[in-house]
């Protein structure tokens, strides 16, 4: 080959040492004279940047001579065009990932968060050169040397790992003299210890292996090792890594570079270069081996033609036959109706020949033997409106079943829709109007800071944010989480959390749910339909999806979350029955040993449902979802080690949550179908709090066993009275039991006061109906009522709803939703208990429900089949909300008080105002993009009837998403995803603290006579997702990298006073959530 002639390893390897060891030696010594030496301050640097420059001299000197080794040389400077994009994320990317990875890691090992921060100064000196100036003279000269010969020279011998080696050996000897050279990096890093220095010698064996690996995979394109060198040295500079977080680094890179030999192991242990562009016919051959140059000119054009064309097929025969096949299939249902539409087409969009089925007697369809990748799957039926629902991931490893539901069009002759635009942002539930949209499992798990959990996915949609990094809490347009209701198989569910309500009410750690269960489901954020009620802020109508009816499926995922284990399949025996069941156990409980940190949380949780079809009595479903949380907490002993107020708490807390449903949905006649679920809710919660005094005695702080659980009927009845009205009238029935026992040391004062203690029973009555007509081909109306009557108060609240939906033309729309809410407080809040002479009352047992409307316009248009903007201004006036006489505290900012037990009265009123904007673009041709932008103003009165900027009052939030995916290997069976997400919003607000009764307390007292008056600075969040699907045969498997907050940026701040400062400082946290996962599906 072509390379042998680069073939004096010894002189090259010889020269380009002895020369810059010898200026780097008097360098050295130099360096350590006294300045009254009279040796000029400029020597060493001079001297060292000379040592630099030894190695392309010699390299020079040794190519010149030879013209074949010029044209070589010169044809790989400066070649950037015929370098994939792929190499060029990688050698842009894989440094700044690895390391921002490694700061992720450190922080389990419990390293500093400000790792994230932009590093102030270099970590050393260059002498009379700036340092900026030598984190680019230094790769650019050195790989000018090493990879215009000295790389090739080992390479025409060895295969490309004992080239690496041997390369990775002599570089680090070679730079061992830099080390006498005062504040210079190496010198500075041999003061920093064994280990520190051993691991810069160990990371040059994964740096080689993958710079190299890109070399010769880029055709030896010299300026992409350049560039790699570069952003090594730059991205180890710019934050302020930890040490230790660069010995993590080595590591990630190690496995890298073991996987790259693993997955490609000729290209890395075979001698010969198959995939080198230079043949060794001693001319530089622009083609790849497998792009031979064409046939000698004396062939006659027809013996050209015909070899071509064989090749051609028989390159395509191979494709086809090494292609990985997958089935889709599914069912195509009336929405109305939920009865089968026989003889439906369903055909995959693009597909030539098209490919497609027609529904059977029961609607369902198989498409057999489709390849591996994205589709756009689209079905019609006479009298309907065609549906196209897009995005759809085909693997190797399980059958994709898609549903499908569709819409009566107002004609049968007309089509609302536009041909094949894509129904992705339509919601499942048809009297859904404006403020709604479906979301699918797979986006939670390809959005970047979705971490698979439908609540963070939530925060990238309009009018939404999250509390913090450390929780999933969903603020809505300005609302309290606690507003939030929350459904699974339409039954209330407590906040489907890990931890649910301990930091924020209404939020939690991470997702109950495992995304390996659930199904597409509906996201609301105001004026939601009549069926929904108890919610002021929004809905989440989550689904668990039916297990695969005809083949055993499993799943299997390892990750920082967790460690997942699922299957589904069919029931033997039993036509079309079929299960799906998921267990989760917590990834740190199994690795707490080995993190620093005093409190990890343990959790576990499952979820199933069972599905027995029928053909006479309906479809049953046994379904059911659970959690258990553990967490504690010790105190710090040594009251000289206190910084807060928190150091003298310890406790132990244990929760548990378990939901078991049975639903049946009947179709009584062709146009009615009748849904019923019965459901039993329990909620356990278990929290010892204890403190140290002054005198270091323990004395309890806060004990609270509490128990409650609902039994739940729901059932509602969908007919269709004729063709455009459409009626769903149904009733929920809530049996609430309750045990709470909750005390408290009320300003850290003993004994204990008794907060609540309640054993006793209540109803939730909520009755409603609603109404979609069409009034026209253009015009559709929603009428709907919600009725609800809460026995502890004994109210009956009455809520009109009204939807109205102009379709001005296939591409555009107006719509216009009214809502009057209301919601119930958490039960202990109703059971508080106050003491007054030895009589004990509950002051706020007839207190009445929170109110509000919500009124929202929505514009959306279409702008292309694969992109739609949507404008929503929206307004929302609530009132009847409970605040604290003559105080500013109301139930609209709280967030949670483990100790509440004040009386409250219905005076309160608040008001949101705002503009939402959506501009998306749907997953095509590999790419999608979802840009979010919300403005908004959030006011409220309190007790005194002050009007004040509420607690979630930001201002504004902006997202910005965006993904692309890449189809890697000979066939495209393998996706590469990048994500990334930008967040950047208003401030969170906070209440200043009164600072003379913290210092007298020594703990946080606010002064709420000025409630949220202060605000932080506005931040920017970037969430990254990397993700990698290899298909097989027979399984599937993905890697997955999620880092949220990659920025480091602060995710909330609060006060408190400083036990050794006496002070009150503000103090900011930064967390960042890194989480790598694997996944297995067969």
């Amino acid at each position: 080959m072509f390379i042998k002639k680069y073939q004096h390893a010894v002189t090259f390897y010889l020269l380009s040492t002895m020369f810059p060891w010898t200026f780097w030696w008097i360098a050295g010594i130099l360096s350590h004279l006294p300045a009254e030496s009279g040796v000029p301050a400029a020597a060493p640097s001079i001297l060292a940047f000379l040592g630099l420059i030894s190695p392309i001299v010699v390299a020079f000197a040794l190519i010149w001579p030879d013209k074949d080794l010029r044209t070589d040389i010169l044809s790989r400077l400066f070649r950037v065009g015929s370098v994939k994009l792929g190499y060029w994320f990688v050698t842009l990317g894989l440094m700044l990932g690895s390391i921002l990875l490694a700061q992720a890691i450190s922080l389990i090992f419990g390293y500093s968060a400000s790792q994230f921060n932009l590093a102030a100064s270099f970590s050393f000196t260059s002498g009379i050169f700036p340092v900026w100036f030598l984190l680019i003279a230094a790769p650019l000269l050195e790989e000018l040397a090493w990879h215009s010969y000295g790389t090739d020279c080992l390479r025409s011998r060895f295969n490309l790992v004992i080239s690496s080696l041997m390369f990775a050996v002599y570089w680090a000897i070679w730079h061992f003299p830099l080390s006498t050279i005062a504040d210079y990096y190496h010198s500075n890093l041999l003061e920093s210890g064994l280990l520190y220095s051993l691991n810069f010698v160990i990371s040059l064996i994964p740096f080689v292996l993958i710079m190299n690996w890109l070399y010769y995979k880029t055709d030896r394109n010299i300026l992409v090792v350049v560039i790699f060198h570069i952003t090594a040295g730059y991205f180890n500079e710019i934050f302020q890594t930890h040490p230790m977080s660069k010995v993590i680094q080595t590591v990630l890179l190690l496995v890298l570079s073991l996987c790259l030999i693993l997955r490609d192991k000729d290209f890395f242990l075979k001698r010969e270069m198959v995939s080198l562009a230079i043949q060794d016919t001693g001319t530089v051959n622009q083609s790849i081996q497998i792009k031979h140059k064409p046939f000698h000119a004396k062939r006659s054009r027809i013996m050209k033609k015909l070899w071509l064309t064989l090749i051609l097929i028989g390159l395509q025969s191979i494709a086809l036959s090494q292609s990985l096949n997958q089935t889709i299939k599914g069912k195509v249902l009336d929405q109305d109706t939920q009865s089968p539409l026989i003889g439906a087409n369903v055909i995959l969009l693009g597909s030539d020949p098209v490919r497609g089925a027609t529904t059977d007697q029961n609607g369902s369809f198989w498409i057999y033997k489709i390849p591996v990748g994205r589709y756009d799957l689209k079905t019609s039926y006479i009298g309907f409106e065609p549906q196209v629902l897009p995005e759809i991931l085909v693997t190797s490893a399980k059958e994709v079943i898609v549903n499908f539901q569709l819409v009566p069009a107002v004609l049968e002759t007309e089509q609302v829709f536009v041909e094949g635009a894509r129904s992705k942002e339509v919601p499942q539930n048809s009297m859904a109007v404006v403020s709604a949209r479906t979301f699918t499992v797979e986006e939670a798990r390809r959005y970047a800071g979705g971490l698979d959990d439908p609540g963070r996915l939530a925060s990238s949609f309009a009018g939404v944010t999250t509390g913090a990094a450390q929780d999933n809490a969903i603020i809505v347009r300005g609302n309290s989480a606690k507003g939030l209701l929350w459904q699974v198989e339409g039954v209330r569910v407590p906040s489907p959390n890990h931890f649910p309500d301990v930091n924020v009410a209404g939020g939690g750690f991470v997702s109950v749910l495992s995304s390996q269960v659930l199904g597409n489901s509906d996201f609301y954020t105001g004026a939601f339909p009549a069926e929904y009620g108890n919610a002021l802020a929004g809905v989440f109508d989550m689904k668990l999806r039916d297990g695969n009816s005809e083949k055993a499926e499993y799943t299997f995922q390892a990750g920082l979350l967790g460690i997942d284990a699922a299957a589904e399949g069919p029931i033997r025996g039993v036509a079309n029955a079929s299960y799906i069941f998921n267990y989760r156990y917590s990834t740190f409980a199994l690795i707490k040993r080995f993190i620093p940190s005093e409190q990890i949380p343990e959790y576990t949780d499952y979820a199933f449902k069972v599905v027995f079809p029928t053909k006479k009595y309906g479809k049953f479903s046994f379904w059911g979802l659970g959690s258990s949380d553990l967490n504690s907490e010790p105190n710090e002993p040594d009251s000289s080690l206190w910084t807060n107020s928190w150091d003298r708490i310890s406790y132990d807390l244990e929760m548990g949550m378990n939901v078991l449903g049975f639903s049946h949905k009947y179709l009584a006649t062709q146009n009615t179908y009748v849904n019923t679920s019965i459901a039993r809710t329990g909620l356990s919660s278990s929290m010892q709090m204890y403190r140290l005094s002054d005198d270091l005695i323990v004395q309890d702080n806060y004990l609270a066993e509490n128990k409650s659980g609902t039994l739940t009927l729901s059932s509602y009845l969908n007919t269709r009275i004729r063709r455009g009205h459409t009626n769903r009238t149904g009733v929920i029935v809530d049996r609430l039991t309750y045990q709470f026992d909750q005390q408290a040391a009320i300003d850290n004062s003993l004994p204990l006061t008794r907060l609540v203690e309640q054993n006793d029973a209540a109803n939730l009555v909520q009755v409603y109906s609603q109404s979609r007509i069409d009034l026209n081909s253009q015009l559709e109306l929603n009428l709907g009522v919600h009725m609800q009557h809460f026995s502890v108060n004994d109210e009956i609240a009455v809520e009109p709803r009204l939807g109205l939906t102009w379709k001005i033309d296939p591409t555009r729309l107006i719509s216009l939703g009214y809502g009057d809410h209301s919601q119930m407080e958490e039960l202990r809040v109703y059971f508080i208990e106050n003491s007054l002479n030895g009589v004990v009352t509950n002051p706020n047992q007839n207190l009445g429900l929170s109110k509000a409307h919500h009124l929202v316009l929505a514009y959306q248009q279409r702008l292309s089949l694969n992109t739609i903007v949507k404008i929503e201004p929206y307004i929302q006036l609530a009132h009847n909300v409970p605040v604290i006489q003559d105080s500013s505290f109301s139930m609209l900012n709280f967030t949670q008080d483990l100790s509440f037990n004040s009386p409250l009265i219905n005076e309160g009123v608040g008001h949101n105002y705002g503009l939402d904007i959506t501009l998306e673009r749907f997953l095509t041709n590999n790419l999608y993009f979802l840009m979010t932008a919300s403005i908004f103003e959030s006011k409220y009165t309190g007790g005194d009837g002050v009007e004040r900027d509420s607690r979630y009052a930001s201002r504004y939030v902006v997202n910005g998403l965006i993904g692309k995916e890449y189809q890697l290997g000979k066939t495209s069976e393998n996706i590469l995803g990048l994500n990334l997400k930008l967040k950047v919003a208003g401030g969170a607000r906070r209440s200043p603290a009164n600072i003379a009764k913290t210092l007298i307390a020594q703990e946080l007292i606010s002064d709420e006579s000025r409630a949220f008056e202060e605000q932080d600075v506005d931040k920017a969040m970037l969430d990254i997702s990397i993700t990698f699907r290899k298909n097989k045969a027979k399984y599937s498997s993905v890697w997955a990298l999620q880092l949220m907050n990659a920025l480091g940026s602060p995710t909330a701040s609060y006060y408190e006073f400083d036990y050794e400062t006496d002070k009150v400082r503000l103090v900011e946290e930064v967390i960042v959530v890194p989480s790598l996962s694997y996944k297995l599906e067969f």
